[in-house]
């Protein structure tokens, strides 16, 4: 004997099944809605501005590139979204402003740079998210802003440097010409006021060129 279901049944099952379906398909032109939320900050690394794009995990589908008039570096993340106004204030090194815009899986970052931009920014991977550093090729790292005292009595101008170096987070390196015997003793005095006093006193300077720091003798003007 043939048991059949009741047509009000078979009707009801229907339908379920075609409210699981429509709710398990991703819409119509698009994919499903990206996952990864991108929280923009800003700050300074050895004097360069850099612009932080934090992430819960790697940042790998994204692309750059550079306008030249007006001078603009556009930077393009696919499969993101992100929460913070459409226009970032740039009051650093390297940038006047950024604007932000929004489209179905993709944001665009768009920094307006300095009329004559010296370099391309850089791109930096990294675990939870990229960040963009904008050089500054004139300007030294910071050192700490903290009152410190030296006492030196004939010491390897190369150990001071050693001191400083474990004090920033950069390294200071030395010609090889540079091998002078310190004696200093300053009190209560802040390291970059200390390196300061030292320079004047051995005639010697500090320079940068692109990530390094060096420390050279001083060129006295040709008479």
């Amino acid at each position: 004997m043939r048991w059949l279901l009741p047509t009000w049944l078979i009707c009801l099952v229907v339908m379920i099944l075609n409210i699981l379906s429509a709710q398990a398909a991703p819409p119509a032109g698009g994919s499903l809605s990206p996952s990864l939320l991108i929280t923009p900050a800003l700050g300074q690394q050895k004097g360069d501005s850099c612009f932080y794009l934090n992430a819960r995990r790697p940042i790998v589908d994204y692309r750059s590139f550079m306008i030249s008039s007006p001078p603009r570096f556009v930077l393009e993340l696919a499969n993101c979204d992100v929460r913070s106004p459409g226009v970032l204030p740039g009051d650093h090194w390297g940038f006047t402003r950024v604007r932000i815009g929004r489209t179905p899986g993709k944001v665009r970052f768009v920094f307006d740079l300095p009329a004559e931009p010296p370099t391309a920014p850089k791109v930096v991977p990294g675990a939870r998210g990229l960040k963009i550093v904008f050089r500054n090729p004139g300007l030294l790292p910071p050192m700490p802003d903290r009152q410190l005292s030296f006492s030196f009595y004939r010491c390897s101008i190369r150990d001071f440097f050693e001191y400083v170096d474990a004090l920033c987070d950069f390294t200071i390196r030395l010609a090889p010409d540079i091998d002078e015997k310190l004696t200093m003793n300053f009190r209560n005095m802040a390291l970059a006021e200390a390196v300061r006093h030292l320079l004047d006193a051995y005639k010697l300077e500090l320079v940068r060129e692109k990530d390094d720091v060096y420390l050279v003798r001083r060129q006295l003007a040709k008479t």
